[in-house]
Protein backbone atom coordinates (compact mmCIF):
# COMPACT_ATOMS: atom_id res chain seq x y z
CA UNK A 1 0.00 0.00 0.00
CA UNK A 2 2.93 2.71 0.49
CA UNK A 3 4.61 1.61 -2.07
CA UNK A 4 1.94 2.02 -4.24
CA UNK A 5 0.72 5.37 -2.93
CA UNK A 6 4.56 6.89 -3.21
CA UNK A 7 4.50 5.34 -6.90
CA UNK A 8 0.91 7.16 -7.58
CA UNK A 9 2.50 10.85 -6.12
CA UNK A 10 5.89 10.21 -8.18
CA UNK A 11 3.61 9.79 -10.97
CA UNK A 12 1.25 12.89 -10.43
CA UNK A 13 4.53 15.17 -9.44
CA UNK A 14 6.32 13.88 -12.88
CA UNK A 15 3.15 14.28 -14.64
CA UNK A 16 3.14 18.17 -14.24
CA UNK A 17 5.96 19.57 -16.25
CA UNK A 18 4.57 22.24 -18.60
CA UNK A 19 4.00 25.74 -17.99
CA UNK A 20 1.12 27.30 -16.44
CA UNK A 21 0.19 24.53 -13.85
CA UNK A 22 0.83 24.94 -10.07
CA UNK A 23 1.57 21.76 -7.43
CA UNK A 24 1.34 22.67 -3.08
CA UNK A 25 2.79 20.84 -0.78
CA UNK A 26 1.16 21.62 2.14
CA UNK A 27 2.74 20.45 6.07
CA UNK A 28 -0.47 19.84 7.87
CA UNK A 29 -1.50 19.83 11.45
CA UNK A 30 1.64 22.20 12.00
CA UNK A 31 4.08 19.27 10.83
CA UNK A 32 6.08 20.02 7.90
CA UNK A 33 5.97 16.59 5.88
CA UNK A 34 5.37 17.29 1.94
CA UNK A 35 1.98 16.08 2.37
CA UNK A 36 2.99 12.44 2.76
CA UNK A 37 2.80 11.01 6.12
CA UNK A 38 3.41 7.29 7.00
CA UNK A 39 3.57 6.85 10.99
CA UNK A 40 3.60 4.03 13.22
CA UNK A 41 3.42 4.31 17.38
CA UNK A 42 4.71 0.59 18.54
CA UNK A 43 2.99 0.33 22.19
CA UNK A 44 5.00 -0.58 24.96
CA UNK A 45 3.65 -3.61 27.20
CA UNK A 46 0.91 -2.02 29.65
CA UNK A 47 -2.27 -1.12 27.75
CA UNK A 48 -1.10 1.58 25.31
CA UNK A 49 -2.35 0.69 21.57
CA UNK A 50 -0.42 0.45 18.89
CA UNK A 51 -1.17 3.39 16.21
CA UNK A 52 -0.70 3.76 12.23
CA UNK A 53 -1.19 6.80 10.23
CA UNK A 54 -1.22 7.02 6.08
CA UNK A 55 -1.78 10.59 4.73
CA UNK A 56 -1.44 12.29 1.59
CA UNK A 57 -2.72 15.28 0.04
CA UNK A 58 -2.35 16.41 -3.54
CA UNK A 59 -3.06 19.83 -4.79
CA UNK A 60 -2.73 21.06 -8.37
CA UNK A 61 -3.94 23.80 -10.40
CA UNK A 62 -4.28 24.32 -14.01
CA UNK A 63 -4.62 28.01 -16.24
CA UNK A 64 -7.02 28.29 -18.23
CA UNK A 65 -5.30 30.53 -20.76
CA UNK A 66 -4.57 33.74 -22.56
CA UNK A 67 -8.53 34.33 -22.51
CA UNK A 68 -8.93 34.18 -18.98
CA UNK A 69 -5.56 35.49 -17.20
CA UNK A 70 -5.10 34.68 -13.57
CA UNK A 71 -7.64 32.24 -13.57
CA UNK A 72 -6.75 28.29 -12.98
CA UNK A 73 -8.80 25.16 -12.12
CA UNK A 74 -7.74 23.58 -8.45
CA UNK A 75 -7.85 19.94 -7.71
CA UNK A 76 -7.29 18.16 -4.41
CA UNK A 77 -7.39 14.62 -3.50
CA UNK A 78 -6.74 13.08 -0.02
CA UNK A 79 -6.07 10.23 1.98
CA UNK A 80 -6.36 9.95 6.12
CA UNK A 81 -6.20 6.32 7.62
CA UNK A 82 -5.81 6.09 11.03
CA UNK A 83 -5.78 2.37 12.83
CA UNK A 84 -4.73 1.72 16.54
CA UNK A 85 -5.03 -1.91 17.90
CA UNK A 86 -6.57 -2.40 21.99
CA UNK A 87 -9.23 -1.44 21.32
CA UNK A 88 -9.06 -2.22 17.54
CA UNK A 89 -10.40 0.73 15.30
CA UNK A 90 -9.84 2.26 11.93
CA UNK A 91 -10.67 5.89 10.87
CA UNK A 92 -10.64 6.93 7.63
CA UNK A 93 -11.08 9.65 5.40
CA UNK A 94 -10.68 9.59 1.49
CA UNK A 95 -12.03 12.56 -0.73
CA UNK A 96 -11.57 14.43 -3.88
CA UNK A 97 -12.52 18.29 -4.60
CA UNK A 98 -12.63 20.45 -7.60
CA UNK A 99 -12.97 24.63 -8.01
CA UNK A 100 -11.38 27.40 -9.02
CA UNK A 101 -8.07 29.49 -7.99
CA UNK A 102 -7.70 33.20 -9.31
CA UNK A 103 -4.68 34.91 -9.09
CA UNK A 104 -4.59 38.77 -8.73
CA UNK A 105 -1.40 39.33 -10.75
CA UNK A 106 -1.43 36.96 -13.61
CA UNK A 107 1.72 38.24 -15.32
CA UNK A 108 3.85 37.66 -11.92
CA UNK A 109 1.91 34.52 -10.48
CA UNK A 110 5.15 33.68 -8.18
CA UNK A 111 4.56 36.31 -6.26
CA UNK A 112 0.72 37.34 -6.67
CA UNK A 113 -1.83 37.27 -3.79
CA UNK A 114 -4.70 34.77 -4.67
CA UNK A 115 -8.13 33.24 -4.02
CA UNK A 116 -9.61 30.02 -4.32
CA UNK A 117 -12.65 27.99 -3.68
CA UNK A 118 -13.57 23.92 -3.31
CA UNK A 119 -16.44 21.88 -3.19
CA UNK A 120 -15.44 17.82 -2.42
CA UNK A 121 -17.10 15.16 -1.20
CA UNK A 122 -15.43 12.60 1.40
CA UNK A 123 -15.99 9.19 2.22
CA UNK A 124 -15.45 8.54 5.91
CA UNK A 125 -15.61 6.10 8.49
CA UNK A 126 -15.71 6.75 12.03
CA UNK A 127 -14.52 3.73 14.99
CA UNK A 128 -15.21 4.92 18.79
CA UNK A 129 -14.11 1.07 19.65
CA UNK A 130 -18.14 -0.15 20.35
CA UNK A 131 -19.61 1.08 17.19
CA UNK A 132 -18.84 2.18 13.50
CA UNK A 133 -20.29 4.57 11.18
CA UNK A 134 -19.76 5.82 7.80
CA UNK A 135 -20.94 8.30 5.12
CA UNK A 136 -20.29 10.95 2.80
CA UNK A 137 -19.50 13.97 3.05
CA UNK A 138 -20.04 17.57 1.51
CA UNK A 139 -17.39 19.91 1.88
CA UNK A 140 -16.85 23.55 0.89
CA UNK A 141 -13.83 25.37 1.30
CA UNK A 142 -12.51 29.15 0.64
CA UNK A 143 -8.87 30.12 0.59
CA UNK A 144 -7.16 33.42 0.79
CA UNK A 145 -3.03 33.61 0.25
CA UNK A 146 -0.24 35.57 -0.88
CA UNK A 147 3.23 33.66 -2.79
CA UNK A 148 6.63 35.00 -2.38
CA UNK A 149 8.57 33.53 -4.90
CA UNK A 150 11.73 31.70 -3.42
CA UNK A 151 13.60 31.09 -6.97
CA UNK A 152 13.73 29.11 -10.12
CA UNK A 153 15.49 25.65 -9.89
CA UNK A 154 15.70 23.74 -13.33
CA UNK A 155 12.05 24.06 -14.56
CA UNK A 156 10.39 24.88 -11.74
CA UNK A 157 9.62 28.29 -9.42
CA UNK A 158 9.27 27.46 -6.07
CA UNK A 159 6.96 29.98 -4.02
CA UNK A 160 6.36 30.18 -0.30
CA UNK A 161 2.53 30.16 -0.62
CA UNK A 162 1.09 30.68 3.40
CA UNK A 163 -2.92 30.95 2.88
CA UNK A 164 -6.29 31.20 5.94
CA UNK A 165 -8.48 28.73 4.92
CA UNK A 166 -12.37 28.43 5.80
CA UNK A 167 -13.06 25.30 5.55
CA UNK A 168 -17.54 23.25 6.20
CA UNK A 169 -18.16 19.61 6.14
CA UNK A 170 -21.19 18.36 6.13
CA UNK A 171 -21.62 14.64 7.82
CA UNK A 172 -23.80 12.27 6.14
CA UNK A 173 -25.14 8.80 6.24
CA UNK A 174 -24.24 6.99 9.71
CA UNK A 175 -21.88 9.78 10.84
CA UNK A 176 -25.10 12.22 10.65
CA UNK A 177 -27.08 10.11 12.32
CA UNK A 178 -24.97 8.74 15.08
CA UNK A 179 -22.14 11.23 15.72
CA UNK A 180 -21.42 14.07 13.82
CA UNK A 181 -24.08 16.79 11.94
CA UNK A 182 -21.40 19.45 10.53
CA UNK A 183 -17.95 20.69 11.50
CA UNK A 184 -16.00 24.35 10.81
CA UNK A 185 -12.47 24.75 10.59
CA UNK A 186 -10.49 27.63 10.14
CA UNK A 187 -6.55 27.15 9.65
CA UNK A 188 -3.59 29.08 8.94
CA UNK A 189 -1.18 27.33 6.40
CA UNK A 190 1.93 28.48 7.08
CA UNK A 191 3.85 25.82 5.92
CA UNK A 192 3.00 25.49 2.39
CA UNK A 193 5.03 26.19 -1.02
CA UNK A 194 3.88 26.04 -4.01
CA UNK A 195 5.84 24.55 -7.19
CA UNK A 196 5.17 26.46 -10.30
CA UNK A 197 5.81 24.95 -13.70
Amino acid sequence: MKFLMMAIATTFTVSTFASDKIVSVDGDELSYTGALTFKTDKAKTGGNPEENRFRVNLNYAQSLGEDYPGLMIKGVVSLDRRSSTEPKRTNSRVGVAAGALYNLDPTDVANSMFVGGLLGLERETVDNGTDDASGFNVTGSAEFGKRWSMGEYSIAGISYAPTLQAVYRRYGGDIRDEFYTSATEFRFNFLKFDILF
